[in-house]
């Protein structure tokens, strides 16, 4: 198991890996969890949301390319993650904010958390401050890494950690590395 790392840790993880500078296409371990995440946005017709964790921006990208319709707001700790998707996606929101210490706004129709909860040991309390009876959709390793603080090797796992916050709580397998979660706060 891994350790929580910093703002300047992911900092210079981003700087130094063409992973994180690729077009999202290319992104081959993630994209079916980012396509399966904005086909599920687009079945139930969301108009707003914001991404918390946005990292360099490859699900905004897929965003704006697949459903252009829906107003995407992207969030990270990562100041240098930030001004990259700035740079890149000017016709997106992104700003500097830490979704553990910070508050989060109450403006949209959906949230997105891919591959940002199990970074962070407060996970529990980043989804208490989404707003009462609004979607989150959320994914989650099945698989242990060097900056996960946990991984869920079964469904069950999940479903232990996570089900009381959620109404509907849905978890589905993408692909032999990720789950796919969703439901609609508590």
């Amino acid at each position: 198991m891994g350790k929580e790392r910093s703002s300047s840790w992911y900092d210079a993880a981003f700087a130094a890996s063409s992973l994180y500078a690729a077009p999202y296409n290319e992104v081959q371990v993630y994209l079916p969890l980012w396509s399966a995440s904005a086909a599920l946005i687009s079945y139930l017709n969301i108009k707003s949301i914001l991404d918390i964790g946005c990292g360099m921006g490859h699900f905004a990208a897929l965003m704006y390319d697949r459903h252009p319709e829906v107003r995407y707001c992207g969030m990270d700790f990562s100041e240098y993650a930030v001004e990259y998707c700035k740079d890149m996606y000017d016709e997106m929101e992104f700003y500097l904010s830490d979704a553990v210490t910070d508050k989060i706004s109450p403006d949209f129709d959906a949230y997105v958390c891919q591959e940002m909860l199990e970074h962070v040991t407060e996970d529990l309390q980043v989804i208490a401050k989404i707003p009462k009876d609004k979607l989150l959709i959320f994914s989650l390793p099945r698989f242990d890494a060097d900056g996960h603080v946990r991984w869920f090797p079964q469904i069950t796992d999940v479903v232990q950690r996570y089900d009381h916050l959620f109404t509907g709580l849905t978890v589905s397998p993408i692909g032999a590395a990720h789950y796919l979660c969703s439901g609609y706060r508590l």
